[in-house]
């Protein structure tokens, strides 16, 4: 799954700029970087739309918006109340009904549904599975009742990070390149030479030295003595 989001950058009223991020491509304005670190759904903000049937009259459809811990009325003297709400229904090993994440996987509403002053229906409705529930009704009931649709914001968490020494750390690392650069294809050598006259007889002395490559310094060291013979 992707998630994205779209910012905008507001300045004197004015907008500068506008960018969709996602994770590892920030928003980068006038040295702040804008993250998307987190994203999720305000379950604590959410309405429920379910539907009651009738079994005897497969016509019969009443669609309701069910808000937790509202009770809201219905026709027939129903009020229906949703007490609990998972996002992604679950029971463990040790019978507990919890949720295994904060994700839309399996969302499911625990309702309870009273006709007058009389308990009807308790029990869980799915969204995904319409035509399962776990209920403890107190005797068989002709009413029906089903989540169709959990609707909640989305959200998106944005960090903004801002590091005035960036620049800095760019030029460490070029002038870190090019010094490996340089050590590795531009070894330091040197050649010495000592020149000496005893009466007219002119004598040269060539030494050098290279912690590397000697091949070359080898190369240019018998170059040198071959140009120094030539010369007149």
């Amino acid at each position: 799954k992707d998630w994205k989001s779209t910012l905008t950058i507001i300045e004197n009223q004015k907008e500068k700029i506008t960018k969709t991020i996602e994770v590892n491509h920030p928003l980068s304005y006038q040295g702040f970087r804008f993250y998307q670190s987190s994203y999720g759904w305000d379950w604590k903000n959410l309405q429920l739309q379910s539907e009651i049937k009738k079994r005897s009259n497969p016509q019969y459809s009443h669609p309701l918006t069910l808000v937790p811990g509202q009770p809201q009325n219905a026709p027939d003297n129903l009020t229906l109340v949703v007490t609990h709400f998972v996002p992604d229904f679950i029971i463990t090993q040790s019978g507990q009904i919890t949720t295994r994440s904060l994700e839309p996987h399996n969302p499911a509403a625990f309702i309870q549904v009273k006709q007058g002053h009389k308990n009807l229906y308790t029990g869980w409705i799915f969204a995904r599975f319409a035509d399962f529930s776990l209920s403890q009704a107190a005797e068989p009931s002709d009413y029906h009742f089903l989540l169709k649709d959990v609707q909640a914001e989305m959200y998106s968490g944005i960090q903004i990070a801002k590091d005035p020494g960036t620049n800095f750390i760019w030029a460490g690392c070029i002038f870190l390149g090019l010094g490996l650069f340089l050590a590795f294809y531009w070894p330091p050598r040197e050649i010495w030479g000592l020149i000496e006259n005893h009466n007219g007889v002119v004598n040269i002395h060539l030494g050098g030295v290279a912690s590397k490559n000697k091949e070359t310094l080898i190369q240019e060291f018998t170059r040198l003595i071959r140009e120094i013979r030539g010369f007149k």
